[in-house]
């Protein structure tokens, strides 16, 4: 990865509002993501990130996830909403994205209205896509 900072990865997302597409983001089944956090992955080369946040594969309808990066470690949070408890923390000992954060909402949507095919998206999405 070219050396960035954090301002200019956040600058670089901070055009992009709502989706004109979903994309298969991770390599866990029934997980999409938006135009930006797509943009994203692939400005900041963070492939890596959808993947850890797909695998909890948790089922709240609404999912805030943020990343902190310090000195070349991360940590990943999840909760439902702020102040409410931490519902999944995992550390990193060693990413190459700059100091500061990023977040990712995930939206859960039925692709299905009959309750026998009872299949729910994962969208993950950047807060302005919300």
């Amino acid at each position: 990865m070219t050396k960035m900072t954090m301002s200019e990865i956040q600058k670089e997302i901070s055009g992009f509002s709502g989706t004109e597409q979903y994309h298969k983001c991770s390599i866990v089944p029934n997980y999409v993501c938006t135009d930006g956090v797509a943009h994203l992955a692939e400005f900041a080369k963070c492939y890596w990130l959808l993947d850890a946040i797909a695998s909890y594969q948790r089922t709240e309808s609404m999912q805030f996830w943020k990343l902190t990066i310090k000195d070349k470690k991360a940590e990943l949070i999840m909760q439902e909403d702020s102040g409410l408890p931490i519902l999944v923390k995992q550390k990193f000992t060693y990413t190459d994205l700059p100091d500061g954060e990023i977040n990712i909402w995930i939206g859960i949507q039925r692709t299905s209205s009959r309750d026998e095919d009872n299949t729910n998206l994962y969208v993950m999405m950047l807060p302005s896509e919300y």
